[in-house]
């Protein structure tokens, strides 16, 4: 999952979560929404983990979000030219 497409350094910051399970999904929308300086409205974007990993690759950062207990399930999606 995603907060928003932006790359940055030629990453893109991404939430891993399965999308079987509707907690995680919850979770994951909490984490991106609690790093905004405001409330708004968060889209989210779910992409099977094998669709990214032809032409580039994941990498686990943490991620930033006051949500602690979910910020490991943070990833970069990396070298993406």
């Amino acid at each position: 999952m995603t907060g928003d497409l932006r790359t940055k350094e030629n990453a893109l910051s991404l939430w891993k979560c399965r999308s079987d399970r509707e907690d995680c999904i919850e979770q994951a929308a909490l984490a991106i929404a609690a790093a905004g300086d405001y409330i708004d409205r968060v889209h989210l974007v779910l992409i099977p983990e094998q669709h990214l990993m032809d032409n580039a690759s994941l990498r686990a950062t943490r991620g930033r979000t006051p949500y602690r207990s979910f910020s490991r399930q943070h990833c970069d999606l990396t070298d993406l030219d």
